[in-house]
């Protein structure tokens, strides 16, 4: 990518559907230079997709994590497990992975019963492909904005928290309708959900911003192709050396840190899980230097996976709103 490539998929990252004019201001271009950026950044796949950051547990959902290790002796047998998965609706995030683990996968479901109906079905429909999984239950997630794509490496650096003890929340038919459409199209024009909703504009921007200060949406992020982005992407599979650990000191280095993108805290096989995206995969040793030398003492084992892609990113069930709130 070129500089101005790398500054405007800096802005679009941390608000997907901000304006091109706004781009355009903080990057010092103009406003046809953004728009051709950004198209050529969709039309070489560089960003892959939108994602309505929802927080999932204030409609009444919880987040389970499986990581697959895999039979493939081709890669056909790893696209056909990926698009199975694709299709489950509850899920929420797929990654691929290089490494002793093939897939991370994220769902979304309103208790362990559900989901553990869910993936009873995933392993009698591909019990030939899939070798072994181990379930991680996520307790609260943290997303970052992307701040080692900016030029200003002193810019404040935001975070979004999903999950944790949240109150379930009530929607009205707008706010529904807003939601419905935005977790299909995260960066559909006002003026689109307007002409498919028969909201009025005014509905929609007081609606949007409604669900913000409720903390319904935490945000709007894009998907991008780690490799032809030229970014490294790595996760770090932290375990504490007893209960006793006081994970808030690791916790606030990551958050600021400008590579750390994505922390999990969990429980089971692991404590933490620490997503970490570098331009320079030295910039990525340094990190992990800096890290095991600072709290050498709390971290018992960890574990580092090669994140090769994300294949399918969205905040809630592709399905819920047909599920939950049937049309009239």
């Amino acid at each position: 990518m070129n500089r101005l490539s790398v500054k405007v998929l800096a802005e679009i990252d941390d608000d997907s559907r901000t304006s091109l004019s706004n781009i355009a201001k903080k990057c010092r271009s103009s406003e046809q230079m953004v728009s051709y950026t950004v198209k050529q950044l969709i039309k070489k796949k560089i960003i892959l997709g939108f994602s309505t950051l929802f927080d999932y547990t204030r409609f009444d959902l919880n987040s389970y994590i499986v990581l697959f290790r895999l039979f493939y002796r081709q890669k056909e047998d790893l696209e056909k497990f990926l698009n199975y998965l694709k299709n489950t609706p509850e899920l929420s995030r797929l990654e691929v992975f290089d490494g002793k683990w093939n897939v991370y996968a994220m769902f979304l479901a309103p208790n362990p019963s559900y989901f553990n109906k869910i993936l009873q079905k995933i392993r009698r429909d591909n019990k030939d492909l899939i070798r072994s999984d181990i379930i991680i239950t996520t307790v609260v997630t943290y997303t970052f904005t992307r701040t080692y794509l900016h030029e200003n490496k002193k810019i404040q650096k935001k975070f979004m928290i999903v999950g944790g003890d949240r109150e379930i929340s009530d929607f009205n038919n707008n706010q529904i309708l807003i939601c419905r459409r935005l977790l299909n199209n995260p960066v559909e024009r006002i003026k689109d959900i307007s002409r498919k909703t028969g909201l009025s504009f005014l509905t929609i921007t007081n609606g949007l911003k409604a669900l913000h200060n409720r903390g319904l949406i935490r945000g709007f992020k894009p998907i991008i192709d780690f490799e032809k982005a030229d970014i490294v992407c790595k996760k770090i599979f932290i375990k504490y050396q007893s209960n006793l650990v006081n994970e808030d000191r690791i916790i606030s280095f990551c958050k600021e840190h400008q590579n750390v993108v994505h922390i999990v805290k969990i429980f089971g096989e692991w404590d933490l899980i620490v997503t970490v995206e570098c331009l320079k995969k030295s910039d990525f040793d340094d990190f992990l230097m800096d890290l095991r030398e600072k709290y050498e003492d709390m971290i018992y084992d960890f574990e580092i996976i090669k994140v090769l892609k994300i294949a399918e990113l969205r905040f809630l069930p592709k399905n819920y709103f047909e599920t939950n709130y049937k049309e009239d």
